[in-house]
């Protein structure tokens, strides 16, 4: 999953401002599972990459959303650029595409007290995040017992994101978002490509 490496040192460049503790408990941040899946698979969020060498103030953003997953152990070993199964570091990349857009709703919350901001695009920004996870929740489920489910369902969480980008437009006062977008995106398109190996 090389191109993970690269979406990661592009999260590194709005973890600052996205990363948003509003929604955080003591122990960690919990995503919650939509009402018609179990809550034994609710996702908690995750991480993982070989972009703690370049700054380490990365390297310490990484490792706090490491924190969300559910094996932060594994999670810091891909980050110093250990090698797992490609499975594993799917399942943990979709920990970590949920934790980052749990993260990006909590920031545009926040920002939706702005006035120059449209309340209707945040507000839709927001329900495709949920939608995302939605979907996000299912291909965890599915990617190593039904790959070909989960592949549908990682399509619907790509549409999503892509759909709060599209809202968005162009804007440049709230570049955080747009960089988080696209980094959740090129995870999502990661996380397919192990899912079609499985399928075939």
């Amino acid at each position: 999953m090389a191109r993970l490496a690269c979406c990661l040192v592009l999260i590194s460049l709005c973890l600052c401002l996205v990363l948003e503790p509003a929604l955080a408990t003591n122990k960690g941040l919990n995503i919650i599972a939509p009402s018609q899946a179990p809550s034994y698979f609710s996702v908690f969020p995750p991480a993982s990459a070989p972009f703690a060498i370049t700054v380490p103030s990365q390297y310490v953003m990484a490792k706090q959303l490491c924190q969300d997953t559910r094996k932060p152990e594994l999670c810091n070993k891909v980050i110093l650029g250990g090698k797992i199964d490609p499975v594993t570091e799917a399942k943990l990349t979709i920990e970590l595409t949920s934790s980052l857009a749990l993260r990006a709703s909590a920031y545009m919350s926040k920002i939706s007290t702005r006035k120059d901001l449209a309340s209707g695009t945040l507000n839709s920004c927001m329900l495709s995040y949920q939608k995302a996870i939605t979907a996000l929740n299912l291909s965890y489920i599915n990617i190593q017992s039904n790959p070909n489910n989960a592949i549908q369902s990682l399509r619907k969480a790509d549409y999503h994101v892509g759909f709060c980008t599209a809202s968005l437009g162009q804007r440049n006062d709230i570049p955080p978002i747009l960089k988080a977008n696209k980094a959740m995106q090129g995870m999502i398109q990661a996380i397919r490509s192990v899912a079609k190996k499985q399928a075939n």
